[in-house]
C-alpha cells in the first residue's frame, strides 16, 4: 500500500512540474509575441480642450512633456487642438471602416495599449510617430500607451495627422520600416482626405530590377510607384465615404474629406496582411522575437526580399495572372536576385 501511495505522488508531482513547465512556455512565448511596455522617467501634461466638435473617443490623448510646457503652451489655439483631433478622429474611421484594416490598439503587438498619446512639441518637421508602447514611470503600467508627435505650429489643412496615424497602423501590422514601403505608403494615404488621388502617379512601374532597386532606395518619392501599383491592381478611382464621416468639418466650417478620390482602397488591406505574414516569417527566419527587432534591423535593405515577396503575394491574390495587364506582368517578374 505503501508503495501505491508513493508511486501515485510521483505521478502527481510529475504531472504538476510538466503543467508548470507547459504554462512557463505558454507564458513565454506570450511575452515574445507580444509588444512589451517600457517605462520612461518623462512625464506629461495632459491638454483639455472643448471636444464637443470631435467624436466621443478616448483613443487619442493630447499631452506637452512636462520640460515642453512654458515653450509650446503659447503656441497652442483651442481651435487648433480640435481641428488636429478631429483629423485624427476621422482618419482613424476611414482606415478601419474603408481600408478595412484592424485599429493599433485592437492589434496583437499593441494589446498592452491603453491610448494613442499625441504630444504638441517643438520639433523640426511636422510630425513623428513611435513604435514602442510606453509608460510614464511615475504611472506605471496603467498609462502604456503609443506615441505620435506634432508640432505645436500644426495646422489641420496640413494632413500630417492622418499621415502619422497611417504609420501607426504600420507598426501594428508588420516590423519593416524601409522608407520606400512605410513613408510612400504613408504619403498615398494622404489622398483619402486630400483632394485627388495623390500628389505623384508613375507613368508607369519599374520593369527592371534596376528600376525597382531604385524604388526601393526611395522615400516619400515612392509613392508615385504605390499609387501607379494600385490603379493597376484595383483601378476604382472611388471609394464611399461612411455617412458618418460625409459631412465632417473642421471649426472654420471646411470639410476635413476633401473628396472621395483614391485607388487602392480595397488592396491595402490585403497589401499588410501579405506583409504581416512576411514580417513573421522574417522573425522565424532570423531566430528573433516577432515584435522585438532591433532599429537598425527594421530598417535594413534585408527586408526588401521579404516586402518584395509580399507584394508579389498580394497583386496575385487580388488579381489572377492570366488577368495582369502586360505592365503588372512584367513587374510581377522582376527578381531581386542579381544572377
Amino acid at each position: 500500500m505503501k508503495k501505491l501511495k508513493l508511486t501515485m505522488i510521483s505521478i502527481v508531482l510529475l504531472t504538476s512540474v510538466v503543467l508548470v513547465r507547459q504554462n512557463f512556455a505558454k507564458n513565454t512565448a506570450t511575452a515574445e509575441d507580444l509588444g512589451i511596455c517600457h517605462l520612461r522617467g518623462q512625464t506629461n501634461r495632459a491638454l483639455l480642450f472643448d471636444g464637443q466638435r470631435t467624436a466621443d473617443t478616448d483613443d487619442f490623448r493630447f499631452v506637452i512633456e512636462s520640460r515642453e510646457v512654458a515653450k509650446v503652451q503659447p503656441l497652442l489655439s483651442n481651435e487648433q487642438l480640435i481641428d488636429l483631433k478631429h483629423q485624427l478622429v476621422v482618419s482613424n474611421d476611414l482606415y478601419q471602416q474603408v481600408l478595412g484594416l484592424s485599429a493599433p490598439l485592437s492589434q496583437q503587438r499593441y494589446q498592452d495599449a491603453n491610448y494613442i498619446s499625441v504630444a504638441m512639441a517643438s520639433i523640426k518637421g511636422n510630425g513623428l510617430a513611435y513604435d514602442e508602447v510606453t509608460a510614464d514611470k511615475a504611472l506605471g503600467l496603467t498609462d502604456c500607451r503609443i506615441n505620435m508627435k506634432l508640432s505645436a505650429t500644426l495646422k489641420a489643412s496640413n494632413s500630417t495627422p492622418a499621415h502619422e496615424l497611417f504609420h501607426l497602423y504600420q507598426n501594428s501590422y508588420f516590423m519593416f520600416k524601409n522608407k520606400w514601403l512605410t513613408e510612400g505608403t504613408a504619403r498615398w494615404s494622404e489622398s483619402l482626405i486630400d483632394k485627388g488621388v495623390g500628389r505623384n502617379i508613375s507613368s508607369s512601374l519599374p520593369q527592371s530590377r534596376e528600376e525597382l532597386v531604385e524604388t526601393m532606395n526611395m522615400s516619400y518619392a515612392a509613392s508615385a510607384m504605390w499609387t501607379r501599383l494600385f490603379q493597376l491592381v484595383d483601378d476604382r478611382e472611388k471609394f464611399d465615404i461612411p455617412d458618418t464621416l460625409r459631412n465632417a468639418h473642421y471649426v472654420d466650417g471646411s470639410q476635413v474629406i476633401d473628396d472621395n478620390k483614391a485607388y487602392g482602397t480595397s488592396f491595402i488591406k490585403v497589401l499588410f496582411e501579405a506583409l504581416e505574414e512576411q514580417s513573421k516569417q522574417a522573425s522565424n527566419d532570423r531566430g528573433w522575437d516577432t515584435y522585438n527587432w532591433k532599429e537598425q534591423e527594421q530598417k535594413s535593405a534585408d527586408n526588401n526580399v521579404y516586402i518584395w515577396q509580399a507584394i508579389q503575394d498580394a497583386v496575385n491574390r487580388t488579381v489572377p495572372k492570366a488577368q495582369q495587364s502586360e505592365e503588372l506582368r512584367s513587374f510581377m517578374s522582376i527578381s531581386l536576385s542579381s544572377s
